[in-house]
């Protein structure tokens, strides 16, 4: 039986969806429908069953789930080992995390972490959100997360990374650049543009403000917006101010084309946290690498 049609099979059961396995898997949806097929042919039975829109399992499919796991765990064990016996043999490291880490850190850690170890062949990063990157991680298909909240599923672990600070910035020659304290009062005044609902940042945000006495109706941005540069590029223009994680602006700051500015009473931060899945072994790669990321940003 092959391993890969195993595998596409275990993906859609976790996520109970032929077009999300496709998603994660990086193949077309009629190939996964083609590799089901494929092993329903070859055990004389279906292994879903659709309710609700969505995909159950048929009592022949739980019971080839329960078995291709511990195969699938298995063969990650042996590879593990036969990798530890021959140095040679090159290794992939497939990581998903956020647009955040995606666009602004983890491409300088990645550079550095292969400095340390040149033994990989490939790496792959997938950028998505939170849930994405989660049904990555228990289906498989992902071996180690980059979030900014701690995981719901149960079978998830996560390891504390690092702490973010939310920064208020303005464009460099806005006036609250030159103040010591800027009141909430001359905030509301301003046009001020967000990331999208249902964003981390915007729920800190919002949060923050709150706390600062607005009502949650006062919260009305100028614009929404579902992108961190172009967010920046909208702040450079003049057209609003903002706020993100000091990450995101790092580099525009230091070239002085947006500038931070102290809200008066705003204090929020965003953590970072290391997620893999418990119930799978982690190869030597994604060890080395949870451990080169805990070693640099606690």
């Amino acid at each position: 039986m092959d391993l890969v049609k195993l595998k596409t099979f275990l993906t859609v059961a976790e996520l109970r969806s032929f077009s999300k396995a496709s998603e994660l898997l990086y193949i077309s949806q009629p190939a996964v429908s083609q590799h089901i097929r494929s092993l329903e042919k070859e055990i004389g039975a279906k292994l879903f069953i659709k309710k609700n829109h969505y995909l159950e399992l048929s009592k022949e499919g739980q019971r080839l789930y329960a078995m291709a796991k511990v195969l699938i765990r298995d063969y990650e064990k042996l590879l593990e080992e036969v990798s530890n016996i021959k140095e040679e043999v090159k290794a992939q490291l497939v990581i998903g995390t956020n647009m955040t880490l995606g666009e602004y850190l983890l491409p300088k850690f990645i550079a550095e972490f292969l400095k340390e170890y040149d033994y990989f062949c490939s790496i792959k990063l997938y950028v998505g959100n939170s849930r994405q990157v989660e049904e990555g991680i228990v289906s498989g298909i992902l071996q180690v997360g980059i979030l900014e909240e701690k995981p719901l599923h149960k079978s998830l672990k996560s390891i504390p990374w690092f702490e973010d600070e939310i920064l208020p910035f303005a464009h460099k020659g806005h006036i609250f650049t030159k103040l010591s304290k800027v009141s909430l009062r001359e905030l509301m005044r301003e046009r001020i543009i967000l990331r999208e609902k249902g964003s981390i940042t915007r729920f800190l945000v919002e949060r923050g403000l709150r706390g600062l006495g607005l009502e949650p109706h006062q919260i009305s941005p100028f614009m929404e917006v579902n992108c961190n540069r172009t967010i920046i590029n909208l702040v450079k223009r003049g057209l609003g101010v903002s706020f993100l994680a000091r990450s995101s602006l790092k580099d525009e700051i230091s070239r002085g084309e947006v500038m931070p500015f102290s809200l008066e009473g705003f204090k929020e931060k965003k953590r970072f946290y290391l997620i893999y899945n418990s119930e799978s072994v982690l190869p030597r790669s994604v060890k080395n690498f949870l451990e080169f990321l805990r070693e640099r940003c606690l």
